[in-house]
């Protein structure tokens, strides 16, 4: 009885990783299926669970070692794009950056953006900043001269 709840349980556990692999567009959980896998054959060959849980365990770390540089390939780091390239840039405040009244422009790649302050300051326009971050369709931004 025992040898049969361990193959249902490593079988049960390969097939959710299955499933969760095939509901993914990365890869995300291949490497424990494989040491699921190699558990459930070291269970058939009626071993103690806690082997059982070793083998998983290092199977599935060699596993995501080995395939690692597979996976850069497949999936190369996330390119910044739209947006999101412009964190870091600088741009001028052509509305003045007024916390109190949530309003203030800034004009980056010829677009003027909805800005505000990332330390919660006025900027006045003229001022010359830098994008920190973006949230929604607000730039958070700092000066770049040092009298913040």
């Amino acid at each position: 009885m025992h040898l049969d709840l361990t193959l249902t349980f490593w079988g049960t556990l390969a097939a959710v990783f299955v499933i969760v692999e095939l509901m993914t567009t990365a890869l995300v959980s291949i490497w424990f299926v494989v040491g699921a896998v190699a558990a459930f054959i070291a269970a058939c060959f009626d071993t103690s669970l806690l082997l059982q849980c070793y083998i998983f365990i290092g199977v599935s770390a060699v596993a995501f070692l080995l395939t690692r540089p597979f996976v850069r390939r497949v999936h190369p780091p996330v390119t910044p794009t739209n947006s999101d390239m412009l964190v870091g840039q600088t741009g001028l405040v052509t509305t003045d950056i007024d916390p109190s009244k949530s309003i203030g422009r800034v004009k980056i790649q010829n677009l003027s953006w909805q800005a505000a302050s990332s330390d919660g300051s006025a900027v006045p326009a003229g001022t010359t900043v830098k994008v920190d971050r973006i949230s929604g369709v607000t730039l958070y931004v700092s000066r770049l001269d040092s009298a913040n």
